[in-house]
């Protein structure tokens, strides 16, 4: 299996190191000194399995550099997903699979309009990871996982293939039968996080065990959750309560990867996180008060410094 991995932060040489580690062919996209660092050095991996490194990795500026890739995976920042996936539509062998790892709730419909939507999977996410200055990505937390589905309920052919792959690596792999349920589950926690993290510039350790930022996070849940029920989405009935379980359970240093950005001074993706909760609850005629506060305070951040 041919897969080309398109966008080499810190989730994307994670989730493809461990493909690597799985056996599955993967040449990877970068730019800038990114490239240079995977051409040097490789892929450099530290966490809880110890460190994996990848020394001789196939990288390139451009996914039609590499061969036709069975499986495209996009793990860009979902203001460049559309035009990188624009860029890499003919990088994509006939009748491949497309993947996407994005936060939010958006990247079936923005992949799918550029790809056959039969042939799109997403999904989200859950290691934390970090990548620094001398090109390792660092990760933690207590999950390494990943769920990808098809907003149609199609299984391509290439996706058991692909999260065996993973699975081998040591990575919980699955294929959701219901994945906007399982993007809406997430979406609780990772925006509740993003918002919060943000606005008060305190790490987990403080704003999930400071009453009145508990507070807010709860709300903030509830917002996500009664926005993800209007439309149409199946979430558990304990979902909220387990997201905000995971919150008070991360590492006291934990912050968001948008707090991150807002911190180095990068663009936002406050469009797919806050933005999201506040268009789609105006279009339902529900409050959103705690997203509406997010917005528009870090609106003036979100192209960057």
């Amino acid at each position: 299996m041919q897969v080309v991995l398109i966008g080499s932060g810190a989730i994307g040489t994670l989730y493809g190191g461990w493909l690597l580690s799985g056996g599955a062919d993967v040449g990877f996209v970068a730019r800038g000194a990114r490239f240079d660092q995977i051409r040097a050095h490789g892929i450099i991996l530290s966490g809880s399995a110890g460190e994996i490194v990848h020394r001789t990795v196939a990288v390139t500026h451009a996914a039609t550099d590499l061969p036709l890739a069975d499986v495209l995976i996009f793990a860009v920042k979902t203001y460049d997903l559309d035009l990188a996936a624009r860029a890499a539509r003919h990088a994509l062998a006939p009748g491949g699979l497309v993947v996407g790892l994005q936060n939010g709730v958006d990247a079936a419909a923005m992949l799918g309009s550029i790809f056959d939507p039969g042939q799109v999977m997403v999904g989200p996410v859950y290691s934390a990871a970090t990548l620094t200055a001398d090109g390792t990505v660092r990760y933690g937390g207590q999950r390494n996982d990943v769920a990808i589905g098809n907003a149609g309920g199609v299984v391509h052919p290439l996706a058991e293939p692909l999260v065996e792959y993973w699975r081998k690596a040591g990575v919980e792999a699955s294929i959701s039968g219901d994945i906007q349920a399982s993007l809406w589950t997430k979406f609780l926690f990772l925006a509740t996080n993003a918002a919060l993290t943000c606005l008060s510039r305190q790490p987990a350790g403080v704003v999930y065990h400071d009453p009145l930022l508990l507070d807010l996070a709860e709300r903030s849940i509830a917002e996500i959750a009664a926005v993800a029920v209007a439309q149409g989405v199946k979430l558990a009935p304990d979902a909220p309560a387990a997201a905000l379980a995971i919150l008070k359970a991360f590492p006291p240093d934990v912050v968001a990867s948008m707090r991150q950005d807002l911190d180095a001074g990068q663009r936002l993706e406050l469009e797919a996180i806050s933005g999201t909760i506040v268009r789609l609850g105006r279009k339902h005629g529900l409050a959103t008060p705690v997203h509406d506060v997010a917005y528009a305070c870090l609106k003036p951040f979100a192209d960057g410094a």
